[in-house]
């Protein structure tokens, strides 16, 4: 198993405004008519998380019920945003209730890009057996997520399950199976 803590998370101001315009979310009338202030207010955010992920890669009979499709193998993964994030969330709330609904399209932003960093160093390993990975498949049940928590000790970087889900809350569990590279053939 591995643990990675306090990688960077790079919250693109783009990638927000295009949530936002999604959502249909007026920034604007938050007060972020520019780049720059939306920039500062994902800094304060991307300040207040602790990234965090676990995870490792198993056979495929040890992932029973966790793995997406039958493969070789397969990774299981958990990542987190930290409880501090819980926290500045609960502060928003209080002083500035209006951009709640920017802050969880910046949380979602940055437990996505979280994935990504690990998938990431996963399709890397699997690339190293001559592998490639399937689609990812997010583990949302009570009994899966129970089952990672325990394979991949979740304590280590401060995941329970608490009685709604994952605990701290922005936090996510996932796996991916490692899929042979279909050999190509030479034409003659």
């Amino acid at each position: 198993m591995r643990k990675i803590r306090g990688f960077k998370l790079k919250l693109r101001v783009k990638e927000i405004q295009r949530r936002a315009k999604k959502a249909k979310l007026d920034l604007g009338a938050l007060g972020f008519t520019g780049e720059a202030p939306l920039q500062a207010w994902l800094d304060r955010l991307a300040s207040a998380s602790a990234p965090a992920v676990l995870f490792d890669s198993f056979p495929a009979e040890e992932t029973s019920g966790l793995s997406p499709m039958p493969g070789l193998a397969c990774s299981l993964a958990v990542a987190t945003l930290g409880p501090d994030l819980d926290a500045f969330a609960e502060k928003l709330a209080q002083d500035k209730p209006a951009e709640a609904p920017l802050f969880e399209l910046a949380a979602q932003s940055a437990l996505d890009e979280a994935v990504r960093f690990v998938l990431a160093l996963v399709e890397e390993e699997a690339a190293a057996e001559r592998c490639v990975l399937s689609p990812i498949q997010y583990l949302d049940s009570r009994e899966q997520q129970e089952q990672i928590l325990a394979k991949l000790e979740g304590h280590k970087i401060g995941v329970a399950l608490g009685e709604n889900g994952l605990r701290p809350i922005r936090s996510t569990s996932f796996s991916a199976s490692w899929l042979a590279k279909s050999k190509s053939r030479a034409k003659a």
